[in-house]
């Protein structure tokens, strides 16, 4: 506690010093307190990265990424060529459409352990699930399978399938078609690292629904839940090439539900807005995402992202606090040593960067850009540093339209990020939406 304390007094110190160096000498009271309260809450990083380093040796054999080393590194770079070249040829619209097809949804009125607890009678909770676009090389084919979860008001779905939706203890098994809802606006909720099931997202996904009336499709991660290898230990990704290769996945399959969903013309009018949003590595994603929906999307226009605590590169594994999480025993081999090894998976994570995305965009000549950005950042967010959270609002304020992107700074860090996600992310959400659903 004293070292929590001695670390926020001097970055206190810090920041207050920098100020007075750019001239700023006499500071108001009220904002040096809000910017000690916001290092103070930021601290809460370090102890909880702390508390999960003990934890994990308590749970786990071996509790880090990467503890079978760098794995197949080949197929993740033509992985990523072959999404570039997509870009370039403007061919992902018709091959995300192909691969979902005609999506078949089973309603769930309990989870399958058998818990009702999430599912409240206004609110409808359907799964479905699809080849993922990267299903070829993922591997084991279980990890192929995206597992979706879509959570909508009752009140927007056809009579007939309201009475099997009141009926919590029947145990019919209900095929709900697209046709038979009524949506207006779509949230794709993407999910932070190690967050295996739909749980958490539900909770956000019924609060849109039971206050804004929006339906949400949370995607479940590759390597994750249903879709985790036998033997892997928890979320702790086994090398580094199927971390990549769950990256490169998770950000296809979500941009495949928005064009898919944009597809359905009995949704939003034909033209649905759809609102993409994840916290932490799933605000990664999200711009991620966001970028390659500027030439997969039905329509760019109507498509929102909402990074929340994001990043714009898998880099702060390394830079962050993340970095005691890696098995650097692993990696290092005869001919590159401790310093060489950091500095090779630094740049190989950042070849990953969203500005590779971007940069494709460029060279493609798309004219496209997504309708509405809203960027949630904390100021002592020790996880995902500024850095990384202001090149990832800046590469996304260049593929929006103008004067539609926005940026928020809270006080606190990751921590703090992730217990506040009813409010600040819905808020978020609900500014971006707004924009997309007026246009």
């Amino acid at each position: 506690c004293w070292l929590l304390l001695l670390l926020s007094i001097t970055s206190l110190i810090k920041q207050i010093s920098s100020k007075n160096k750019m001239g700023n000498t006499e500071r108001p009271t009220t904002e040096t307190l809000s910017l000690f309260k916001s290092v103070l809450i930021g601290s809460a990083d370090y102890i909880y990265s702390a508390f999960t380093f003990v934890l994990r040796f308590v749970l786990w054999r071996d509790p880090s990424f990467f503890g079978k080393g760098w794995g197949r590194l080949e197929i993740v770079e033509n992985e990523k060529d072959k999404l570039r070249d997509r870009i370039l040829q403007n061919s992902l619209q018709g091959i995300y459409l192909d691969t979902i097809g005609h999506l078949k949804l089973q309603l769930k009125r309990k989870d399958e352990k058998g818990d009702n607890r999430g599912y409240s009678p206004d609110i409808c909770v359907l799964q479905s699930s699809f080849p993922s676009p990267l299903s070829s090389v993922l591997q084991p084919k279980s990890c192929g399978v995206c597992h979706i979860e879509m959570v909508l008001p009752s009140a927007n779905v056809e009579s007939s399938l309201a009475v099997k939706l009141n009926d919590r203890d029947s145990q019919e098994e209900v095929t709900v078609r697209p046709s038979e809802l009524n949506i207006e606006a779509m949230v794709v909720l993407l999910p932070a690292t190690a967050e295996d099931g739909f749980a958490q997202r539900r909770e956000l996904a019924a609060i849109l629904a039971k206050q804004y009336g929006w339906a949400s499709i949370s995607i479940m991660a590759p390597f994750y839940g249903k879709r985790r290898p036998v033997g892997q230990d928890g979320c702790f990704i086994d090398n580094v090439a199927d971390f990549l290769l769950q990256s490169l996945a998770i950000m296809q399959e979500a941009s495949a539900i928005v064009a898919w969903s944009q597809s359905q013309t009995n949704w939003g009018q034909g033209s649905l807005p759809v609102c993409l949003s994840g916290f932490s590595w799933g605000g990664a994603m999200t711009g991620a995402s966001a970028i390659i929906n500027c030439v997969s999307a039905v329509n760019p226009d109507k498509v929102a992202a909402v990074p929340y605590a994001g990043s714009a590169t898998p880099a702060i594994f390394v830079d962050g606090l993340l970095q005691s999480s890696i098995h650097w025993e692993k990696l290092i081999t005869k001919d590159r040593g401790v310093d060489e090894t950091i500095s090779y998976l630094r740049d190989l994570l950042t070849e990953f960067h969203s500005r590779s995305l971007e940069q494709a965009l460029v060279d493609s000549k798309c004219k496209n850009k997504i309708g509405s950005v809203h960027c949630v950042n904390f100021l002592h967010d020790h996880f995902v540093t500024r850095g990384y959270s202001q090149e990832l609002f800046y590469l996304l304020k260049q593929n929006c339209q103008e004067h539609e992107a926005r940026r928020s700074w809270i006080s606190g860090g990751h921590v703090l990020a992730f217990l506040s996600k009813k409010h600040h992310q819905i808020k978020a959400i609900h500014k971006a939406m707004t924009v997309v659903l007026h246009k």
